[in-house]
């Protein structure tokens, strides 16, 4: 999450995200150090007797929470995309162990992702398919909630935003040793909103065209 640390003493500065910047006043143990987030009104400020580093990595948790809190989705990602194009997918399905007739119906399945802002707080992400529809509604990025995913098990589901990249994070409920599967989303230079997925070394991209509003 942090992009830049620049340290030139007795100052720290860190650029954390295009909207936070932190600068961390290392002068004196005793010494007020004060954290300026230029996008906020407010300075945050912290009185430590401990030892310089140990109070500025206690700092710098400080400025990733609150650059963690403040990241927000950018407007490109939300609109309704329909699926154009697939590479990899049949590979994909079959390193999950799907067979071949099963893969053959899924490929065969429209698709069409929706991505908003939810009107009281958070997102909405909705999943349709001609087998079944996944709709998930206000969920914050880096919070874990609960909901059922295309298979119809429980998931519990993290929203992240990070590089440019929107990541969804599903782990199963029923399976103890299960270690998670996410798929990235990407804006493309043709607008197009990109899915990759990865499995057992394989890599598949999906492509979605914006629906015009």
């Amino acid at each position: 999450m942090v992009s830049k640390i620049k340290v030139l003493a007795p100052t720290a500065t860190l650029d954390l995200h295009p909207s936070v910047r932190c600068e961390i006043d290392l002068i004196d143990m005793n010494v007020c150090s004060d954290i300026r987030i230029y996008s906020t009104p407010h300075i945050l400020s912290t009185h430590s007797p401990l030892p310089r580093t140990m109070r500025f990595l206690f700092l710098l948790a400080i400025c990733i929470a609150t650059s963690l809190q403040m990241a927000t989705i950018p407007d490109k990602f939300f609109g309704r995309f329909t699926l154009e194009r697939s590479e990899n997918f049949d590979e994909f399905l079959a390193a999950k162990g799907v067979n071949w007739i099963i893969r053959k119906m899924i490929q065969l399945a429209s698709v069409t992702k929706v991505f908003a802002k939810n009107p009281v707080a958070g997102y909405n992400y909705e999943n349709l398919t001609s087998k079944k529809n996944t709709l998930y509604h206000g969920w914050k990025l880096g919070e874990t909630f609960e909901a059922d995913g295309l298979d119809d098990k429980r998931h519990n589901i993290t929203f992240t935003y990070e590089n440019d990249t929107l990541n969804e994070k599903h782990v199963r409920l029923d399976d103890p040793n299960d270690k998670g599967e996410t798929y990235h989303y990407n804006i493309d230079e043709n607008d197009r909103l990109v899915l990759k997925m990865e499995n057992n070394n394989i890599t598949c991209r999906r492509w979605f065209k914006r629906e015009k509003q």
